[in-house]
């Protein structure tokens, strides 16, 4: 990379090794340029990564207008502002306007302050905003003060300026550096964020960067990885019981102990391109950027993350070497091990009358020593009938989410072997509200009530509907096991719709094949298929993206596939348990599908994340809860599209 504006490009250390990344990264009406309005902030975080040069510190409005129009000759549409802090910027609501003109929506990285005033974060939503990442390192004000590098107050502003742009209808993500200061706080940080915010708001912990002129500050300058490495599982840990949006920056796989996580830096953020502050007149792709500042060891070309891993900077490569990445592969990797998605309450021959008054039930006083979580009571022909699970697949609190949360029961009425017939061979328990006025509730397993009907008729009548009206070129992902073929060979007879499916199960396919004679159906997993780019009407991911190895890949895959307003349906469902008799559960285990054979169990929220950078939109989002099955819905669409299909 030559000529006038910023060098990324230079060789890494000896026995280091780089990611070769061209910059030639297209621009597309998706693409987003990040648009720096000059280094000028009010507040002095000492772990600064900006790079303290005067002649970045400011640049005026005209200067910005003029970038407006640069970028938007250029061919972007999305834009992410950011400083120092753009809010304060006298041309900011200038220049936002313009870029509004020009037919922009943006993002902001800001500290949020400003958000704080009346009317400004609507005012920003009215005028394209749509995402903002918030730094906020400490929840405690003095902590926060301290990493703002001002006064108390500003930590408030701030507090409030988030508060604010949710109402908005803006999404925020929390942007917390891990410093010297703050890392013994990061899990109360996390607790008491997710109770003040809920889910309404994610959170990102970075790695700090010494490149800036808050490198040599001493809560940075000497941190490394394995300082942080137990905070940073009790964050992962942590986020999972809260059941929080929680993602990492500048973390390597190895130091999360997960080869498939996903480095939430600028480009997967979704900032495809870097407006050259120094110039203004240049663009350079950001993968190519991020590729270029990082390095790995040798070691590193044997893990298996390594296509996702973001690596170390390589300032952090030449002060402390690359001993600490350890290369994960499929034999030692934690999140490459397959894992249930169902556990079993077991009938036992304990049972006790049913009472209609919670004062005379006598279930409690049979329920000593046993674990609240792992038993339960069903109510069966006037009397109460004892369940218990042993499972050791679930932790207590995945266990109290299906069961207390949620209560995605569901007995199995079908004969001992393979359920197969979920329309009739499963019904749904719910608690019995008689328990809510018991004095003995907390030691007890609780009653349960056999509900009457199809507990997925809802859910599979949207998913039916669906696919009748697909027109077009449709593509099936994990297609094998096909719940939905009266309707696909209606729409394949008439000509409607010429259909491929993909399955890695040659069983399946030949099943499938001798339905359908007229598909195309190919022995393989999505991230191996070599399909044409936008060449898809529709894509069916169904019940399958749980058993795909890397979702982002998948998902990426998919995405690509699809044409410009081309649909996705994703549907999923979430761990749920089944109420057996022993010989049920003793078949169920010797039937060929038995063992594990999920890499993951996503609820529809765990997506979410995922959408944005591979250009996909929610048209319709079913979650599971409480009042549904376990089966969730996500609708999407390929952006761009001028008109989405819908579910009724």
């Amino acid at each position: 990379m030559t000529g006038p504006g910023k060098e990324f490009s230079r060789p890494p250390p000896p026995r280091l090794f780089k990611k070769k990344v061209p910059d030639d990264e297209p621009v597309t009406p998706d693409s987003a340029v990040l648009f720096r309005f000059g280094e000028q902030c009010n507040n002095d975080c000492p772990m600064c990564s900006n790079t303290g040069d005067a002649s970045l510190f400011f640049h005026p409005t005209e200067t910005l207008l003029r970038r407006a129009a640069f970028v938007h000759r250029y061919g972007f549409r999305r834009a992410v502002v950011t400083g120092g802090e753009p809010t304060i910027h006298p041309g900011f609501w200038a220049v936002v306007e313009r870029l509004e003109a020009d037919g922009f929506t943006w993002d902001i990285n800001t500290h949020g302050r400003s958000f704080a005033k009346d009317g400004f974060a609507r005012r920003g939503a009215q005028h394209g905003l749509k995402r903002a990442i918030v730094s906020l390192h400490s929840l405690r004000p003095v902590t926060s003060a301290a990493l703002f590098g001002t006064r108390e107050d500003a930590h408030h502003e701030t507090v409030a300026g988030i508060d604010r742009l949710l109402d908005a209808d803006v999404d925020v993500t929390l942007n917390c550096v891990l410093t010297r200061l703050n890392l013994a706080e990061l899990e109360e940080y996390l607790r008491a964020g997710h109770a003040r915010f809920g889910e309404r708001a994610a959170f990102k912990f970075v790695f700090p960067s010494t490149l800036g002129k808050g490198g040599p500050w001493a809560g940075i300058a000497t941190l490394r990885y394995g300082d942080v490495r137990e905070t940073v599982k009790r964050l992962r840990s942590t986020a999972l019981e809260l059941r929080a949006r929680v993602f990492f920056e500048s973390f390597p796989n190895c130091i999360l102990e997960d080869p498939d996580a996903v480095n939430l830096g600028r480009w997967t953020f979704g900032e495809t391109h870097y407006l050259d502050d120094a110039s203004g007149d240049r663009v350079y792709s950001m993968r190519h950027i991020e590729a270029e500042l990082s390095a790995f060891g040798q070691a590193c070309r044997r893990c298996s993350a390594l296509p996702r891993c973001p690596g170390v900077s390589r300032a952090y490569a030449r002060r402390y070497g690359v001993d600490e990445l350890v290369p994960l592969t499929s034999g030692h990797a934690p999140a490459a091990k397959t894992r249930a998605n169902s556990f079993n309450y077991v009938r036992t021959e304990t049972a006790v009358p049913w009472t209609a008054e919670a004062d005379a039930c006598t279930a409690h006083a049979h329920s000593a020593g046993l674990d609240p979580l792992r038993h339960l009571w069903l109510t069966e022909d006037g009397r109460l009938t004892r369940y218990v699970t042993d499972t050791g697949d679930f932790t207590a609190v995945e266990i109290a989410r299906v069961k207390s949360e949620l209560s995605h029961l569901f007995v199995d009425r079908a004969p001992p072997g393979v359920l197969d017939d979920f329309k009739n061979g499963m019904r749904r328990v719910l608690p019995d509200p008689t328990c809510g006025s018991c004095a003995n509730r907390s030691g007890c397993g609780r009653r349960f009530q056999l509900v009457d009907g199809e507990p997925f008729a809802r859910e599979e009548a949207r998913i039916a509907d669906h696919i009748r009206h697909l027109r077009g070129r449709v593509l099936d992902v994990g297609c094998g096991e096909q719940l939905y073929r009266d309707e696909l060979a209606t729409l394949l007879r008439s000509g409607a719709i010429a259909y491929t499916g993909l399955d890695p199960d040659e069983q399946s396919l030949a099943r499938l094949r001798a339905a359908f004679p007229a598909a195309r159906l190919h022995a393989s997993d999505i991230e191996a298929f070599d399909g044409e780019p936008a060449s898809y009407d529709h894509v069916l991911c169904l019940r399958a993206l749980n058993h795909v190895a890397d979702v982002d890949q998948a998902l990426s895959r998919m995405a690509m596939l699809l044409k410009p307003a081309g649909s996705l349906l994703l549907v999923e469902c979430t761990p749920f348990a089944m109420l057996r008799e022993a010989e049920q559960v003793a078949a169920a285990d010797r039937a060929p599908r038995a063992g594990h054979q999920h890499f993951r169990n996503m609820a529809s929220d765990d997506v979410l994340p995922f959408l944005r950078r591979h250009r996909l939109r929610v048209i319709e989002h079913h979650p599971a809860s409480r009042e549904t099955s376990n089966q969730w819905i996500l609708l999407l669409a390929r952006e761009s599209a001028a008109k989405a299909p819908t579910i009724s």
